[in-house]
C-alpha cells in the first residue's frame, strides 16, 4: 500500500509526495515559525493557574535581606573595611582590589534604602561625617564628590544605601561640578 500526503493530516510534506511503508511523517514540520515562543506562553500560563493564589502574588520583601553587606548585624559585613561607627551611621572602606585610593563610604546603621527615607539624626550624623572628611582633605589639597549609590536589583529590591566620597584635586573641582547637582 502506497500513502501520500492526502492519506495523512501532517503538513510536513509536500503535495502527493509518497511515504515508506511502515513510516510515519515528521510530527515537527508543520509547526508554526514562532511554534516555540507559543509553546513557552502556554506553559508559563498553566503553571500560573496551577499555582496556589499565594504564590501568584508575591510582595517584595520590605526588610533587610538577610545577606545585605552593610548591616552590621549581618554575617556578610566585613568588618575589618569599618573605620569609625557613629550612634546613627559608620564610615567605611570600599570593597575592591588593593590600590592607592582614598574613597570611603558613609552608611547609615539601619538598613535604608535611600536618603529620602533617612531621620533627622542619621542626616545630621552623616553631614557631620561629610563636614570632618572635607576638613581632612582639604589638608591634602582635596576636595570631595560625594554621590549616593541606589541601584535595586531583582535579588535585592530593597538595597542598603550608602554615600560614596571620593576625593578630588581641588584644581579638578571646578570641571565636575558642572556634572553634579547639589542637595542639601
Amino acid at each position: 500500500m502506497k500513502l501520500t500526503h492526502e492519506d495523512n493530516t501532517s503538513n510536513a510534506l509536500p503535495q502527493n509526495a509518497p511515504l515508506v511503508q511502515g513510516t510515519t511523517p515528521c510530527p515537527f514540520a508543520h509547526r508554526s515559525p514562532n511554534y516555540q515562543q507559543q509553546h513557552q506562553q502556554e506553559s508559563r500560563k498553566r503553571r500560573r493557574e496551577n499555582q496556589p493564589h499565594e504564590m501568584r502574588k508575591k510582595a517584595p520583601p520590605s526588610g533587610p535581606p538577610p545577606s545585605c553587606w552593610f548591616c552590621l548585624d549581618s554575617p556578610q559585613v566585613e568588618g575589618h573595611l569599618i573605620t569609625s561607627v557613629g550612634s546613627a551611621a559608620y564610615l567605611a572602606l570600599p570593597k575592591g582590589p588593593l590600590v592607592p585610593r582614598e574613597e570611603v563610604l558613609i552608611v547609615p546603621i539601619q538598613h535604608k534604602a535611600s536618603t529620602a527615607l533617612l531621620e533627622d539624626e542619621e542626616k545630621k550624623e552623616i553631614r557631620d561625617y561629610i563636614d570632618k572628611l572635607k576638613e581632612c582633605f582639604a589638608k591634602k589639597n582635596k576636595d570631595i564628590v560625594v554621590f549616593e549609590r541606589y541601584q535595586p536589583s531583582r535579588n535585592f529590591p530593597n538595597p542598603h544605601m550608602h554615600l560614596q566620597i571620593t576625593p578630588i584635586d581641588k584644581r579638578q573641582a571646578d570641571k565636575i561640578s558642572p556634572f553634579f547637582s547639589t542637595r542639601n
